[in-house]
C-alpha cells in the first residue's frame, strides 16, 4: 500500500515501515492539498498524510478524497520530527484500518489512530 506523505515530514522514505505499506513523497511540486489529492488519485496511491490535522478541515477536501477513493490522515504533533515518529510508530495500526478500500478520513495520535471528527 503506497502512502503519499506531504512535504513537510522529514525524510520517511529511508525507514522500516511495516511490510507492504511505503510513505512516498510527492515527485513533483504541488502546493494545493486538493491537488496533492487529485495526484495520489491519479498515480494509485491508497492515501495521503498530512503533518496538521488543520487540513482535514479544508472545505470540500473530505468529499473530493471520498469521491477520488484515496483515504485522508493527518498527524497530530507540533514538529514535523515527532510528527514523523508517531507516524512510524503507528503504521502498523495505520495499515489494519486501511485494509478494506472504504476511504477514510483518519488522525495519528501519539499511541493510537482515530477517525478524524470536526470541532464542534
Amino acid at each position: 500500500m503506497k502512502l503519499l506523505i506531504d512535504d513537510a515530514f522529514p525524510n520517511i522514505q529511508n525507514t522500516e515501515p511495516p511490510a507492504d505499506v511505503s510513505f512516498v513523497s510527492c515527485d513533483m511540486t504541488v502546493t494545493e492539498d486538493h491537488h496533492l489529492v487529485q495526484y495520489a488519485s491519479d498515480n494509485g496511491f491508497r492515501g495521503v498524510i498530512f503533518f496538521d490535522q488543520r487540513t482535514l478541515a479544508q472545505p470540500n477536501l473530505c468529499q473530493k478524497a471520498k469521491a477520488l477513493g484515496i483515504t485522508l490522515v493527518a498527524v497530530s504533533a507540533s514538529y514535523p520530527m515527532d510528527a514523523r515518529q508517531q507516524l512510524l510508530h503507528n503504521a502498523e495500526r495505520l495499515r489494519k484500518l486501511l485494509r478494506d478500500a472504504e476511504p477514510k478520513v483518519l488522525v495519528v495520535y501519539a499511541n493510537e489512530v482515530r477517525p478524524f471528527r470536526l470541532p464542534d
